[in-house]
């Protein structure tokens, strides 16, 4: 299978939150240089870099079980640090996994 170069790349991972509960992420892969324009030393810093690279999230219900639309689940999961670390890791983690994979 040929390598395809996009301009878009993205891929998703499942993630999850420290009560054992997980949720779908989609992400847009950054390059190194797009990665080197975030700070990472700020909770700030952590929220724009997942809003930049953030591009879906799936399974994710409110209280009456009906999913959340996107911006609202975003709102949520980047407000409480047991749901945003996943999504930090998963992030890091999917892009060393496809640089393997190529």
């Amino acid at each position: 299978m040929p390598l395809k170069i996009s301009k878009t790349r993205t891929f998703t991972r499942t993630c999850t939150a420290a009560d054992g509960s997980t949720f779908e992420a989609t992400f847009k892969a950054l390059s190194d240089d797009e990665v080197d324009g975030h700070d990472f030393t700020s909770l700030a810093g952590e929220k724009a870099f997942l809003r930049d690279v953030v591009k879906g999230l799936g399974d994710i219900i409110d209280d009456e079980d009906k999913p959340l639309p996107f911006e609202a689940a975003l709102d949520f999961v980047l407000g409480a640090a047991d749901l945003r670390k996943p999504l930090l890791v998963e992030y890091r983690l999917g892009v060393i996994g496809a640089r393997t994979g190529n």
